[in-house]
């Protein structure tokens, strides 16, 4: 199944995120080990992955983006990465064994496979409630809070929010639940492609 993400965030996120690159192909990458990175790319599109530059010429050419090579050592050095992400699944078709399309630019021309196609290992269901001074999450059998509010500073929140937010791509709780605010829909499902799971 295809799962695509989105190279920038939206402009009506913060205006610290607003536009800005959302480094997910970079987040993504070091979820995976480097050695299928290598795999996939030689296979795929006859790439040494240990060549950045022909690594950033195939990327900037076939799906127009620049990699943050930087940033992509700092994370791997530092074991930060996006082990899952958050979709609606309103007919509930995502199952553990589905084969995973990681896409950049879906439905484009420059539409772009940019990771190895992986299995999902878990599906979690997970919902948010909003109230006017706090926030719930609950994740399968896990309730977690945050208080504050999201168009203000959210001043308090559980260590597993953090995790979860960190995990997901994002870098503070605040940042997260300015991407899963009041419009998100219930019944989503947390779609894992490693061995961690909450």
């Amino acid at each position: 199944m295809t799962l695509s993400f989105s190279k920038y965030w939206p402009d009506d996120m913060p205006s610290h995120m607003a536009n800005y690159r959302t480094n997910f192909v970079e987040k993504i990458w070091t979820s995976l080990d480097e050695e299928l990175l290598f795999s996939f790319y030689r296979e795929k599109y006859q790439v040494d992955f240990a060549n950045r530059e022909l690594v950033d010429k195939l990327l900037k050419e076939r799906a127009d983006y620049d990699i943050n090579w930087t940033l992509y050592d700092h994370l791997r050095l530092s074991n930060v990465f996006k082990a899952h992400t958050i979709r609606g699944d309103y007919h509930d078709r995502w199952k553990p064994g589905n084969d995973i399309h990681f896409y950049i630019n879906v439905r484009k021309p420059n539409q772009f496979l940019f990771a190895p196609v992986m299995k999902c290992t878990a599906v979690q269901s997970i919902d948010f409630t909003h109230f006017h001074d706090h926030i719930e999450v609950e994740l399968s059998d896990n309730f977690w809070k945050a208080r504050g509010s999201v168009k203000g500073k959210i001043y308090e929140w559980d260590i597993q929010l953090q995790i979860l937010a960190q995990n997901d791509g994002f870098d503070t709780v605040e940042d997260f639940f300015s991407w899963f605010n009041e419009t998100t829909a219930t019944g989503s499902k947390l779609i894992h492609w490693t061995k961690y799971t909450y």
